[in-house]
């Protein structure tokens, strides 16, 4: 953490300072969107045989990147890849 960042949130756990508080915590919560929008991408130039391997396709990395911002698109990966890997699991009925 930063001295900025330490200062801010020294200051915004001041009782007075509700509105800072608040305003802290969503921009850090929009940075951390970014850095993980920006490391979804960088999956997008793996190429298919790799993107099988952690249980994903170029459509899914697609899909996550077409979210919101303000929506994690790691998260969005990270289902994906775990309902392909449960469907595989799933005994043949």
């Amino acid at each position: 953490m930063s001295a900025t960042e330490r200062f801010l949130w020294q200051l915004a756990r001041r009782s007075d300072s509700r509105p800072l508080a608040l305003l802290v915590t969503a921009a850090r919560a929009f940075a951390l969107a970014l850095r993980r929008r920006r490391e979804a991408a960088e999956l997008a130039s793996l190429d298919d045989r790799m993107l099988r391997d952690i249980g994903l396709t170029k459509y899914d990395v697609h899909f996550a990147l077409e979210e919101p911002i303000w929506r994690d698109p790691t998260r969005t990966l990270a289902d994906r890849a775990e309902a392909r890997r449960r469907s595989r699991l799933m005994p043949p009925f």
